[in-house]
């Protein structure tokens, strides 16, 4: 995957419609951005601010 792809995955303002609509691969874009969704939402629920760790700290990445 490339990792600037992901950085704007990670990018709030860029929706989910407009994502799948620029991708080559839809599945991928939509795993990662539903798992960035739920991981901004624990962090939210944990107090945290809205901001989203960068990809590279995520779980599972290289």
């Amino acid at each position: 995957i490339n990792l600037s792809a992901l950085e704007v995955i990670a990018d709030p303002e860029n929706s989910l419609d407009s994502l799948l609509a620029t991708s080559a691969n839809e599945a991928v874009i939509f795993c990662t951005y539903t798992n960035l969704a739920v991981y901004r939402k624990l962090l939210m629920q944990r107090g945290a601010t809205s901001e989203v760790a960068p990809v590279s700290s995520l779980p599972g990445t290289a």
